[in-house]
């Protein structure tokens, strides 16, 4: 997929031999794909509970895609971006409690494979 993104015009995807969809990159990631994804890493896999507490509380409309041991996958709809510079401001601000329980953070664009996934998901 990401030869795909890099390297083609246009790209095709296809489910039970029907088009789904057709487009750029750009345009597939923009009618698609489900957002942003922001990774955060726990000091410990005690604060994990209290990290998603403090971003529910304070980040209304956040979902929590997933959690692995100290890893937490925060996902925020691409319809709801600005919640994203909510997230970060909460993760780094040096007054608040969850920066001393995180180790570390990132944040991601969808993918294609993102894409991918949520067009065979759906119907």
């Amino acid at each position: 997929m990401e030869e795909a993104d890099q390297l083609s015009d246009r790209i095709l995807f296809l489910k039970n031999g029907e088009v789904r969809c057709l487009g750029t990159s750009y345009t597939l990631k923009e009618e698609f794909s489900s957002g942003f994804d922001i990774s955060v890493i726990a000091k410990k896999a005690s604060d994990v509970e209290a990290i998603v507490g403090h971003v529910f509380s304070s980040v209304p409309g956040v979902k929590v895609k997933s959690i692995l041991d100290r890893k937490i996958d925060f996902e925020v709809k691409r319809s709801q971006y600005w919640r994203v510079n909510e997230i970060l401001k909460l993760l780094v601000a040096e007054d608040k409690q969850v920066k001393r329980l995180i180790e570390d953070w990132g944040v991601m664009t969808s993918t294609l494979e993102d894409v991918f996934f949520n067009l065979h998901t759906s119907e």
